[in-house]
């Protein structure tokens, strides 16, 4: 179990992964899939806060751009 120390310092680093994607997204010009992908890599860094098997279950939960793409397609076609 972490301190709560921790769990503040854990949190700090993931706020400022998350300042830096943005600042590179605007930077670089940023679309959708940096985006998605941005927020798909912090929910990484959770997931590897956890025990397995909670870990590997939340690993697998993370979809790639184009499955997620693929996905919201599927779901405006049947609107």
């Amino acid at each position: 179990m972490q301190s709560k120390d921790g769990v503040i310092y854990m949190n700090k680093l993931i706020v400022l992964f998350m300042c830096a994607v943005i600042i590179i997204c605007f930077i670089e010009g940023c679309t959708y899939q940096s985006w998605y992908d941005g927020i798909q890599e912090s929910h990484r860094q959770e997931c590897y806060e956890y025990q397995e098997p909670e870990r590997t279950k939340c690993l697998e939960e993370i979809k790639s751009y184009d499955k997620y793409k693929r996905d919201r397609e599927e779901i405006i076609k049947i609107k």
